[in-house]
């Protein structure tokens, strides 16, 4: 499995410098645009900063259950229009609630058909948990994989999460998913890191995600090959007089 390597960021970061982000090897980068009915601080200046260093970008929401969702679905979009993104936005559940499992469920579908409304581009938005907190909280039945994509997080230095929520484990039928192709990014690494001064941000700690390669390729394209520059034309038809004589040489 190949991945992109990248971040995803909030103003607990500070101040960000995403040329010293992309010169550590992040390739993207997710912020933060609201939590619960609130915008986040450092949003356009990390949107701003993003888009001037050329990181291919995202956006998600940390939904609060039990909260009006048209008014946090209102906050996440404030401002923004999908063509400003480069993937598909993230909606972030793992609010530890006090509601029902049904209520909170509920509260997640609902926000998550107006994103989905909302987003014009491919794909379809994804969800941003871990397996605990949306068995735990929201979910514990199968075949969520059928209409989400998943942004898994397991902080783990195996080559692979380990713990991915049933609902991307299996299809509604109950059938098992192959590991790779259970989610889209992972979220790998976080709190207690200590990476944050190199990778750009304030902040001793930063979020370190790994996407797949596909995924990415669908949403930005490979640089073109660069052509040859005069150097090597030069060199390479030196190399090809030299054999040339060579040849001749021996005839």
């Amino acid at each position: 499995m190949n991945w992109i390597n990248g971040n995803d960021i909030s103003a607990h970061q500070g101040d960000v410098n995403f040329k010293t982000m992309r010169s550590a090897g992040s390739e993207f980068v997710y912020c933060r645009k609201s939590i619960g009915y609130y915008s986040d601080l450092r949003f356009w200046d990390n949107f701003d900063g993003a888009k001037t260093e050329g990181l291919p970008f995202g956006i998600y929401h940390y939904f609060y259950a039990g909260y009006n969702v048209e008014k946090q679905f209102s906050k996440m979009i404030e401002g923004i229009q999908p063509p400003d993104l480069t993937f598909p936005p993230v909606l972030d559940v793992e609010h530890k609630h006090s509601v029902t499992k049904s209520q909170a469920l509920g509260e997640v579908l609902k926000f998550l058909y107006l994103l989905k409304s909302w987003w014009t581009g491919v794909r379809m938005p994804a969800i941003y948990t871990a397996k605990f907190v949306w068995q735990d909280f929201y979910s514990i039945k199968p075949g969520w994989i059928h209409d989400w994509d998943l942004f898994v997080a397991n902080y783990t230095n195996e080559l692979m999460p380990v713990y991915v929520p049933i609902g991307w484990e299996k299809t509604s039928g109950g059938i098992a998913i192959p590991a790779e192709d259970q989610f889209i990014n992972w979220q790998w690494e976080a709190d207690g890191n200590r990476k944050g001064h190199a990778h750009g941000v304030s902040s001793y700690d930063i979020d370190m995600d790994r996407m797949q390669e596909w995924y990415f390729n669908l949403f930005v394209t490979p640089s073109p090959p660069q052509p040859p520059s005069d150097i090597d034309v030069v060199s390479e038809l030196e190399q090809i007089r030299s054999a040339v004589d060579s040849i001749e040489a021996k005839v």
